[in-house]
């Protein structure tokens, strides 16, 4: 609030409340709208080129740095309609400041006539107009400066202005020069600025917003000092070239000019500010609301592009008969036509232009198979070519050329409307294209270009080429458009309802890209027209390049919103295919079959071009048939399988084949699933291939042979995740087991055939004894077993722990006179750390090891598959011994110091985690009695129970994970994907 109150002092002070009525009191704008910025443009440009002896010098390096000077080319094109409809203003204006400026004036009161003769204008096509009008004066005394040495002409008109006389005193009028220079930069930048609130989006500003309604407030005072700014300049200029230095000095002062300049950019500072300020507001309103501002902002964008009173006007001629037609072959011809097109100078930019559009079509196409949609509209499209020629032909109103076309149009649905008066516009480009290929070589065709003045118009070809280039884009902006209203109309009605809000969305612009397709086409027809029968002057004069890159800039605009829309409903479309495709394709499997080839082929690979599958052993390519009768395992895993797996798989594996009662009766088949959205490339070929080199059993050939269907299957149906599974599939063709794999992994073969029932058989035979936990991962086990040991696990990666615990242990179990062996397990993902330990235990000799990293994440990935395989058959804690041991060794693993579990027998045990188990060790004195009487586990865990305390602390991590979050996620050092984990916990204070 302080900020703007004292933004209102500084400009009040610069005129009082009375200059500020007047000022108010002469605008009075006749609503029409102006795109000035070409104008402002051009003016820049011009006085950046400014290159007087004095003035002009001081001018253009002042300038450098306000706009990068336009080439002829962007002159040439940028040069808009605005400079012919306020040229007659400029030049009045440009007078009534040469006539009120020589020998003597009033800055207050020209200002004022300048504003009053302005009136009917907005306030920033007020300055621009006046600023032109100066630029008129300047120029003409630096045309005249420069010219002075080298034209006879030029020369003369100086000595008649006294200019020599001037010259000679240059030096000494340098700070006047150098302060007027300053002036006309503070000019050209705080129109600049008043432009640029103008250009701002209405869509995404409102003129309420503060800032908007501060600059609005300022922008009438800014004008009115800006042009008196202009009038101060241009008094300078008038009199310097027809009177005295003398009568200079009298009437401008040096200090006036930098008075007036500080105003001026103290004004341009603050409107600045505003304008900084209203440009982020307008950056956080697209992204402030997602998708439904931004249809918003489209809806917009649309209207923009024209009244309501117009769209009335176009939709009360829309009344269809009702009638369906398929245009898509017509429209392919018609982009054909505009490929092939190949005239010297519009011909050839048009070709290069729309290479790419589409494939050119071959001529049995275009000849055999003549689409009858050309020959169903052949007499509307001849109608509408000749209603375009007629009324383009020297002369024509777009807007009712359009309309009428419309009502012509009028039966036919919307997309049938643009391709058939774009249809009619290739009549008449490509007759002309046609000519002028010929001309050189055809003497009908020469005949014909003399006729139309083809000569006439290619000799001086390189002045309308800014034209053409527009045209071309116009031209293309069309064929996009129109391309994509067709594909709105060939979307497939059983896939994609109108009430889809993307169709929704689109059927409403539909028609205003329509008519602003067809309304292009009357301008592109218009330029061909005239080109082929009038002068270049009149075509100059009648369609400017700025209203074609006008046009092809709004069709852009339109274009991509619809064909993110279209995006869209292609989308729709393909989900709901790959839905129903999904649908079958569940029923396909799990419809009852008489074996299993049916199914498997289902699955792998239905197509019957190559053989899908390869055998480990011989290499050789084979079919599904291979697996008849069997029961298939189905591993699957990513393609990238994990090493500890496939070794041990590959034991197992080869063991069941040396066993008579297995080796005939199931077979593995490894399928790699691929993630599709990542590029497959060399390094990830030979992973593949160095995988496949060491399977003995059957694989996939390649991964992108597995179908999305069943990838989509197998991650729904069988909840497959980044972790590898095998599904057992009988000989029926029915799937028995979702995942053996923990049961293959806690059992080996002696899971076979791998069923749930199976599994659950098995549990029920079991008991938490040492031969389950460890199995026959450590190769003297058994003597152990026989021999009565007591073994002892432990765990941990706290080396002095287990120097202490070793040491301890067995001093311990000497003094209870009992036999101990000792094995050190590690830790789950067993790291360089692990590794590190377990070569120190070895090397001090402290206890036996699993000497393998590989043996280590074995034997917790086997106490993970029993959780799995307990969890999957519904047991909890509460009602489950084994269950609870379980879920023990798990928090074991879980806790940040090392634990031991002693093992005697099938049914003995004590466990503890590390300190506990250590102090229990330390105070054997206390219970050697009882381990005397009771023995050694038994007294081992009533000391135990003595030490418990309620306090504790549990945690467990199992692979997997439920809930919405990322399916994938890489390690940050090594680029590796993490493994998804669910973590357990339980802490009591």
């Amino acid at each position: 609030m302080p900020q703007a109150r004292g933004n209102e002092i500084l400009f009040s002070t610069y005129d009082d409340n009375v200059t500020m009525k007047q000022i108010l009191s002469t605008h009075s704008p006749d609503d029409r709208q102006f795109h000035v910025q070409p104008l402002f443009r051009i003016i820049e440009d011009v006085m950046h080129r400014t290159n007087a002896p004095l003035l002009g010098t001081i001018l253009s390096t002042t300038l450098q740095a306000t706009q990068a000077q336009l080439d002829e080319k962007a002159l040439r094109s940028c040069f808009s309609d605005i400079i012919i409809l306020l040229a007659h203003t400029i030049k009045k204006t440009s007078s009534e400041i040469t006539c009120k400026c020589s020998g003597g004036w009033d800055a207050q009161a020209t200002t004022m006539s300048l504003l009053n003769m302005l009136s009917v204008y907005p306030w920033e096509v007020k300055v621009v107009i006046a600023l032109a009008a100066f630029v008129m004066i300047h120029e003409e005394f630096c045309l005249v400066a420069k010219l002075d040495d080298v034209n006879p002409l030029a020369k003369s008109v100086a000595h008649l202005k006294q200019l020599p006389g001037i010259m000679e005193q240059a030096e000494s009028w340098k700070p006047k020069f150098e302060s007027l220079g300053n002036l006309i930069e503070a000019v050209l930048d705080l129109t600049n600025c008043i432009m640029d609130f103008k250009s701002l989006p209405s869509q995404y500003i409102n003129p309420d917003t503060p800032e908007m309604v501060i600059a609005s407030a300022h922008i009438p005072i800014a004008v009115y000092w800006t042009v008196r700014s202009i009038v101060a300049s241009a008094s300078m200029v008038i009199n310097l070239t027809s009177s005295s230095h003398e009568y200079i000095a009298s009437t401008t002062e040096t200090w006036e000019f930098s008075s007036l300049a500080n105003k001026v950019n103290s004004m341009h500072s603050h409107l600045k500010e505003e304008l900084s300020l209203c440009r982020q507001h307008i950056a956080i309103v697209p992204t402030g609301s997602a998708r439904m501002q931004q249809e918003r902002g489209d809806r917009i964008l649309f209207s923009m592009s024209d009244d309501n009173v117009m769209m009335d006007q176009i939709l009360s001629t829309h009344s269809p008969d009702g009638r369906e037609y398929h245009v898509q072959p017509l429209f392919l011809i018609i982009e054909d036509a505009m490929h092939r097109a190949d005239a010297p100078l519009l011909g050839t930019t048009l070709s290069t232009t729309l290479e790419g559009t589409t494939a050119q079509l071959d001529e049995k196409f275009l000849h055999n198979g003549f689409p009858d949609i050309l020959k169903l509209l052949a007499l509307t499209i001849k109608k509408i070519s000749c209603e375009i020629t007629c009324k383009c032909s020297g002369g024509g109103d777009a807007q009712a050329t359009t309309v009428s076309l419309f009502k012509t149009l009028s039966i036919y649905p919307w997309d049938v409307k643009v391709v058939v008066a774009l249809a009619a516009l290739v009549m008449i480009h490509d007759e002309f294209c046609l000519v002028a290929q010929l001309c050189h070589t055809n003497p009908l065709a020469k005949s014909a270009a003399h006729l139309k003045q083809l000569p006439d118009t290619t000799e001086p070809a390189e002045s309308l080429i800014p034209k053409f280039e527009s045209l071309d884009k116009l031209i293309k902006a069309v064929l996009d458009l129109t391309k994509c209203i067709v594909e709105f109309k060939s979307l497939i009605s059983q896939y994609i309802n109108p009430d889809v809000p993307e169709m929704v969305s689109a059927i409403a612009h539909i028609p205003i890209a329509v008519y602003w397709t067809i309304r292009s086409i009357v301008a592109c027809a218009f330029i061909v027209i005239n080109l082929i029968g009038l002068s270049h002057e009149y075509l100059a004069l009648i369609t400017e390049a700025w209203e074609l890159y006008s046009l092809a800039r709004k069709l852009n605009n339109m274009h991509g919103y619809l064909n993110k829309q279209l995006s869209f409903c292609h989308q729709h479309i393909a989900t709901k295919k790959h839905d129903e495709a999904y649908r079958t394709f569940v029923r396909l499997l799990e419809t009852p079959h008489f074996n299993n080839t049916k199914f498997l082929k289902t699955l792998i690979y239905p197509k019957d071009d190559q053989l899908p599958l390869c055998e480990g052993s011989t290499r050789r390519r084979v079919s599904i048939e291979t697996l008849r009768s069997k029961i298939v395992l189905l591993l699957i895993t990513e393609d990238d399988m994990p090493q500890e797996e496939l070794v041990l798989f590959d034991l197992m594996y080869r063991e069941s084949k040396q066993s008579q009662f297995t080796e005939s009766h199931y077979e593995v088949v490894w399928l790699p699933i691929m993630d599709r959205s990542v590029p497959w490339n060399e390094e990830k070929q030979k992973l593949l291939e160095k995988t496949q080199s060491v399977m003995p059993w059957l694989f996939l050939y390649h991964p992108s042979m597995l179908d999305p269907l069943a990838i989509r299957y197998i991650k729904d149906k069988w909840h497959f995740t980044n972790k590898s599974i095998v599904v057992v599939v009988d000989q029926q063709g029915k799937v028995v087991n979702l995942n053996a794999l923990h049961m293959m992994w806690i059992w080996a073969n002696m899971a076979y055939p791998f069923t749930s029932l199976k599994e659950e058989q098995l549990w029920k035979e079991e008991s938490w004894r040492y031969e389950l936990v460890v199995d026959s991962i450590q190769p003297m086990n058994f003597d152990w077993i026989i021999e009565r040991k007591h073994i002892c696990l432990y765990g941990g990666d706290d080396i002095d722990w287990i120097r202490r615990f070793t040491a301890t242990a067995y001093a311990v179990a000497r003094a209870a006179n009992i036999q101990l062996e000792m094995l050190y397990v590690g830790k789950s993902n067993p790291t360089k750390k692990i590794e590190t330990i377990i070569k120190l235990i070895q090397a001090e000799n402290l206890s036996h090891v699993l000497s393998h990293l590989t043996l280590i994440w074995y034997f917790w990935s086997r106490i993970e598959s029993m959780w799995h395989s307990k969890v999957q058959h519904g047991k909890s804690v509460e009602k489950d011994e084994i269950m609870k041991e379980i879920m023990m060794m798990l928090y074991f693993d879980g806790s940040d110091q090392g634990w031991a579990v002693i093992f005697e027998g099938q049914k003995d045990m004590a466990k503890a985690k590390g300190e506990m188990f250590l102090k229990s060790l330390y105070e054997f004195d206390e219970w050697r009695h009882d381990s005397e009487e009771k023995g050694f586990l038994p007294a081992l865990n009533g000391f135990f129970k003595k030490l418990y305390t309620p306090h504790h602390c549990h945690r467990f991590t199992v692979p997997g994970a439920t809930g919405s979050v990322e399916d994938k996620v890489v390690c940050a050092e090594c680029g590796r994907p993490m493994e998804k984990s669910t973590m357990y916990t339980c802490c009591t204070d």
